[in-house]
């Protein structure tokens, strides 16, 4: 396959070349991004790849995945010969990865990629393949001195199917060329540095921005934002988003869902959107990531982004507003309910009057229901799993949220329950007033929703509002809970969202919802219903077992003046 061929003969070609131009002496190369055109659409640099890869592959997910025979799976599910087929060739190329020592060599210490913009405005995205063949740029610095690499050049002269080598010059450098199969790479050594490209046209762009006759991407915003997030990153992803917006759409464009209004829809929030960064490190027992978003604030912005970056970032309230354990938590004063629930609120294209449900309401209650004015935009979302007795185990949830009429708000409720005739009870709490369903089928579930100060509240638990209340009379918050501040820090900061997730619960929640679907599919389909079952037992359940790794999460967002700022904080247990 083209793709093996690429990797093999990349590896060969970085090594080779190496032992025939010059004699190699590592330098400390600077950023890698001085190779880099500043027109480049994705630039992406990793350190200590190999390390990482190895490690993922010792750790319970790793393990979990290299245990499942995906090809098997396949066969069981009834998936055809070239579904399988793609199947293997991925496996060959991991274990390829895994224990190949040449790409231990040159992926160990230092390596980037990046794709440049095409020469040809003519060559689409759409044949992806050629596209990255054509425009993809790889940078490696080696980890070992000379002597190591001709080791391991000399095993691979011995045994490669090489056709042809040739070298020239290109101003004060030597380009060296290798073919096999028919294809061409090129690759140029500058202090120490690789630099690879299976177009020769690319390449020489490299050189030249590297002699300074083309402005690099090492003054790009995005770059420089997330390179300086992180005392040398391990990870880092670059996307100027001007450079790589009219690419992006085409890539998509043979998919499907990329049509639909819902697609077009969130496409166009983003309007104003100019850049995307990534960056992540590990530390310690923990991953720390950091997710930019710049924007033009005075530029053609959409409503969406404009409406949300007017917010201003501030301290989290009523953080008391937990249990002593949550399962999951988040606060923010930037929740946008009709952004969140736009179809049923009021309705929306290709949806009928009967799904605007404000207009519905002022119908039924003769008032007027303006919930932009009543519900703000601060939120608090607070969840627990079931206890193990119950025998409907869905998780315990509350959300608040604050409102500006309480009286209007209530009399409205009360209204809908006696148009409705649903029978209910009213209970008292502390501070709290709040009315349940009174016929709940089910201990512990008791459909609810009341008042605490200020505050609104939905939720499904009598118990659970009652120990949310409890742990806040007590003057506990997240910022006492042991096992959530150690992975929190800027939560006492000014924020404009906060999530905490204990992910082994959320994951146990996730496979019972999975196999109540895979129970729900029997009854429409029992053959799909088979495969599904297979699919779950066999590659979703280890993989999400594997994944309570990432014990726990924290996120943080704000917002500046340029850029959606987003912390996150993953928990590592058993992985060093």
């Amino acid at each position: 396959m083209k793709s093996n061929n690429f990797v093999t003969a990349a590896s060969i070609l970085l090594v080779v070349t190496y032992l025939l131009v010059m004699r190699i002496q590592i330098d400390e190369p600077g950023d890698m991004t001085r190779f880099i055109p500043k027109t480049a659409l994705v630039y992406f640099e990793q350190r200590k790849g190999y390390e990482i890869f190895k490690k993922f592959s010792t750790s319970s997910l790793g393990k979990k995945i290299e245990s499942i025979d995906f090809a098997e799976v396949a066969k069981e599910i009834g998936e055809g010969d070239e579904v399988i087929a793609v199947i293997n060739n991925f496996a060959i190329a991991v274990k390829f990865i895994q224990t190949n020592k040449l790409i231990k060599e040159l992926c160990e210490k230092r390596f980037a990629l990046a794709v440049l913009l095409p020469f040809d405005n003519s060559l689409s995205p759409l044949n992806k393949s050629d596209f990255l063949q054509e425009n993809l740029v790889l940078i490696a610095e080696p980890n070992h001195p000379a002597k190591v690499i001709e080791m391991l050049a000399a095993a691979y002269q011995g045994s490669s199917g090489i056709a042809s080598f040739s070298s020239g010059q290109y101003g004060r450098h030597r380009i060296m060329r290798i073919v096999q199969d028919g294809q061409t790479f090129s690759l140029v050594k500058i202090e120490g540095v690789f630099v690879m490209s299976q177009n020769e046209r690319q390449l020489r762009l490299c050189i030249d921005t590297f002699d300074g006759e083309q402005p690099s991407f090492s003054g790009n915003a995005e770059f420089l934002a997330v390179k300086n997030s992180f005392p040398a990153p391990d990870s880092l992803l670059a996307l100027p988003l001007k450079n790589a917006g009219e690419y992006l759409p085409a890539l998509f464009a043979d998919y499907d869902f990329f049509d639909t209004p819902f697609f077009a829809g969130k496409w166009s929030s983003l309007q104003g959107l100019i850049g995307l960064g990534y960056s992540a490190k590990k530390h310690q027992s923990a991953i720390k990531e950091k997710i930019l978003f710049r924007y033009v604030p005075d530029g053609n912005v959409s409503d969406v982004m404009r409406d949300q970056h007017a917010i201003r970032a501030t301290k989290p309230s009523r953080l008391s507003l937990t249990t002593p354990s949550p399962m999951f938590y988040l606060w923010s004063n930037a929740f946008n309910l009709e952004g969140f629930l736009p179809s049923t609120l009021t309705g929306g294209e290709g949806w009928s009057d009967d799904t605007d449900i404000v207009a519905r309401l002022e119908a039924i209650t003769g008032k007027e229901f303006d919930y932009q004015a009543m519900f703000s935009k601060e939120v608090i979302v607070v969840a627990e799993p079931a206890a193990e007795s119950s025998s409907l185990p869905l998780p315990l949830a509350m959300i608040f949220i604050r409102i500006s009429d309480k009286d209007t708000l209530k009399a409205i409720l009360k209204e809908i329950l006696d148009i409705f005739k649903i029978p209910f009870e009213t209970g008292e709490y502390g501070p709290a007033e709040y009315v349940y369903w009174s016929q709940s089928p089910q201990d512990g579930l008791v459909p609810l929703y009341g008042f605490f100060g200020e505050l609104f509240f939905l939720g499904n638990s009598e118990t659970f509002l009652q120990k949310i209340i409890d742990t806040n009379n007590r003057g506990l918050s997240l910022l006492d809970i042991d096992s959530i501040k150690k992975i929190t820090p800027g939560l006492e900061g000014e924020n404009n969202w906060v999530i905490y997730s204990n992910n082994v619960q959320l994951i146990e929640i996730l496979k019972i919802g999975l196999n109540t679907m895979g129970t729900l599919m029997a009854i429409e389909d029992r053959e799909l219903s088979i495969k599904a079952q297979v699919i779950f037992n066999k590659i979703l359940t280890p993989v999400l077992d594997g994944a309570k790794m990432y014990d726990a999460s924290f996120t943080r967002s704000y917002y500046t003046p340029e850029m959606i700022v987003i912390d996150v904080i993953t928990h590592i247990s058993n992985y060093h």
